[in-house]
């Protein structure tokens, strides 16, 4: 929700009342706010992915091992460190020089779309900006993929084969956002580091794909 109230009206008075400037801070802001809402998007993901896996794998100690303490405590923690991913990522973009051309090639502002239009080698700022990414988006990944291995193994060795599998089709849901999430977004980020250029439509859809889409599933 958060996420969406930050872009969506913006991109409504983009498209439907012809509104296209926003201020360099108010830019900057959105920036902040979409880096660390989406980096908070992927712990919670995660997050989804361990509850299933405990819930699977381990259900007669599920309320002792997912208490409302500990996912209070973790919420905290992933929206602290999303907040600091987000600020560093604005730091680095708002120290830049800008000079002109200063028309942002999206529909909001993302560290890719803003610090190609600074007048001096950002090669340094992208590649920090990247690792930070790969970071936030792989590593998480990986907890994903490892808890559904499990998930899968402790299915097959059930002796009660069909319930499991009912189970993990509780996942489904979850599956079908990861997907969405993670393979656009790993794509889009993967391609800006390369000399592949994409249509500025084909970004703004596969863009509105990862972030948008994701919540309402």
């Amino acid at each position: 929700l958060l996420f969406d109230t930050i872009t969506l009206p913006k991109i409504i008075a983009k498209y439907w009342f012809g509104a296209r400037s926003i201020s360099f801070y108010g830019c900057i802001f959105q920036l902040f706010c979409v880096h660390s809402l989406g980096s908070l998007d992927s712990f919670i993901i995660m997050l989804m992915a361990i509850d299933r896996y405990v819930a699977i794998c381990k259900p007669l100690r599920y309320h002792s091992i997912i208490s409302n303490k500990l996912v209070t405590l973790l919420c905290y923690f992933f929206w602290v460190l999303a907040a600091l991913i987000g600020s560093i990522v604005a730091v680095i973009a708002g120290q830049l020089p800008y000079c002109g051309p200063n028309r942002v090639r999206n529909c909001f502002c993302v560290n890719s779309a803003v610090t190609v239009l600074a007048c001096v080698d950002v090669t340094l700022a992208r590649r920090t900006v990247f690792t930070l990414a790969m970071c936030v988006l792989l590593l998480p990944l990986a907890f994903i993929i490892l808890s559904y291995i499990l998930i899968i193994r402790v299915i097959h060795s059930s002796t009660n084969n069909e319930n499991s599998w009912k189970a993990f089709y509780t996942c489904t849901t979850h599956l079908m956002v990861i997907g969405l999430y993670y393979i656009p977004r790993v794509f889009v980020y993967s391609t800006s580091q390369i000399p592949l250029i994409l249509d500025v439509d084909i970004n703004v859809l596969l863009l509105c794909l990862y972030t948008f889409v994701p919540h309402l599933a």
